[in-house]
């Protein structure tokens, strides 16, 4: 699903879902761009705030709650990004890891980041880089995705 309104980035609670708002200042000497990145997440408040500070940074960012809505939109797209940003534990049958594998099918030089708060392990066995997939652990501070964005789509 597209993202067309701006939600409150704030949790119930009153909380950024990301670390270390501090690393803010930091995180704005991170050069941004005008990539097209699909971000998928089905943590409303968490998507949310990713949404809004990448396109603070240039970034035309297409959101998704789930794999199924991100093949959605990537179909309706044409497949027309540069990164996918996905969590890696989701509903619905397809894990983040197996969506990055089916998109990068169709398009492989399509740059991918596996976020979550579990699954230290799979990128410790190398699962993660084997697939030639960056990871990125959950919580992050705004510098950290910045910088592992920032270096994906830098990288060969």
């Amino acid at each position: 699903m597209k993202k067309t309104r701006r939600a409150n980035p704030r949790s119930p609670a009153g909380e950024s879902p990301l670390k270390a708002p501090a690393t803010l200042n930091q995180a704005q000497n991170v050069r941004g761009g005008a990539e097209k990145i699909l971000l998928v997440d089905d943590e409303k408040n968490l998507r949310d705030v990713i949404f809004i500070y990448l396109e603070q940074m240039g970034y035309k960012v297409m959101a998704a709650d789930s794999a199924e809505a991100a093949q959605k939109i990537w179909s309706d797209q044409g497949g027309r990004f540069d990164l996918l940003l996905t969590d890696m534990v989701m509903p619905g049958g397809l894990s983040g890891l197996q969506l990055g594998a089916l998109l990068r099918a169709q398009k492989p030089g399509l740059k991918i980041i596996l976020s979550t708060g579990y699954g230290e392990e799979l990128a410790d066995a190398g699962v993660v880089e084997e697939k030639g997939f960056k990871f990125l652990h959950k919580p992050f501070s705004n510098l950290v995705l910045a910088e592992t964005v920032r270096k994906c789509l830098d990288a060969d």
